[in-house]
């Protein structure tokens, strides 16, 4: 009985273990993707920028914050020139630990405006 008690509070203890990494991969890759997104928009206000500028300035921002993980990818999903909206969809893979992690991100911005 104590061995399936042991066996239980192992596989819970693991368990708790994954979750608690699953969710800091995904808050860093979500906070990261968010990050280069806003930054990345304040660029393309800043100077007329198309999509492919709009590509590398993300690359840019994003690029050191997901270097440490196996696997990164990026795509451009949506852009508009007026207003301002761009649309990014982020994928990582993380196979370090026993059990792999895989998060998709895809977040979108518009620029703000004001009507009178």
């Amino acid at each position: 009985m104590s061995a399936v008690l042991w066996m239980h509070m192992v596989v819970l203890i693991v368990g708790m273990i994954w979750l608690v990494s699953f969710e800091m991969t995904r808050h860093h890759v979500v906070n990261a993707h968010k990050q280069a997104l806003r930054a990345t928009i304040q660029l393309c206000l800043a100077t007329d920028c198309n999509q492919n500028d709009a590509m590398s300035l993300f690359t840019l921002f994003i690029e050191p914050s997901l270097n440490h993980f196996d696997q990164a990818s990026w795509r451009l999903m949506g852009f508009n020139e007026h207003p301002m909206l761009i649309r990014f969809e982020v994928s990582v893979s993380n196979n370090s630990t026993w059990f792999p992690i895989y998060i998709s991100s895809d977040e979108a911005m518009i620029q703000e405006t004001y009507y009178e």
